[in-house]
């Protein structure tokens, strides 16, 4: 690789040439080098990483072009992502985390509370609740709330009709982009 200094013919030359030399910019400047003659096959992994990627730069356009999303990235902007459409990229390609779950009674009332602890990179657009049997029967399901707390949902067990013991809950936590976690808890 050989850099070009002050020359006039090859000044903003970007390319190749007769399939032998390649010109870039770099910081700046005008850089030289042989091309590369090595291809590799893309393994599996390889390929699923660049379609998800893609697939991550196509949520990270169709939002920019919705005032709204691109505001409320705008808002994420940080020394990371230095602008909305990269902190859209991030959020597509980062699903949300449930970090902890706890499940407690009501202090006034004999239904139970379930506290749920749910993260993002850039913000949890949802959370919902699911209280169903061993094998799956659902007996009663809804969206969490958000609390005072940034991170913190509550979700109250309105129902007290079945043996709230022998149910499980399946707590769900979803970003803008539609990444969805979940985890079951026993009540």
């Amino acid at each position: 690789m050989a850099k070009v200094g002050n020359n006039i013919l090859t000044q903003g030359l970007q390319g190749a040439i007769g399939g032998m030399l390649v010109f870039r910019q770099l910081n700046g400047k005008t850089v030289v080098s042989a091309k590369s003659q090595k291809v590799y096959p893309r393994s599996d992994k390889q390929k699923e990483r660049q379609d998800r990627f893609r697939k991550a730069t196509q949520y990270a356009k169709s939002a920019m072009a919705d005032a709204s999303l691109k505001e409320q990235y705008a808002a994420g902007v940080s020394p990371r992502c230095s602008s909305a459409y990269q902190v859209a990229v991030a959020d597509y390609l980062n699903a949300p985390s449930i970090t902890q779950v706890i499940v407690h009674p009501h202090p006034i009332t004999a239904q139970k509370i379930i506290t749920i602890y749910a993260s993002d990179d850039f913000r949890v657009a949802e959370v919902t609740v699911s209280i169903h049997t061993a094998d799956g029967e659902v007996q009663e399901e809804g969206r969490a709330t958000p609390t005072a707390t940034d991170g913190i949902w509550e979700y109250l067990v309105s129902s007290t009709s079945f043996p709230l013991e022998e149910m499980l809950a399946t707590v769900a936590a979803v970003d803008l982009p539609q990444n969805r976690t979940s985890r079951t808890v026993s009540l």
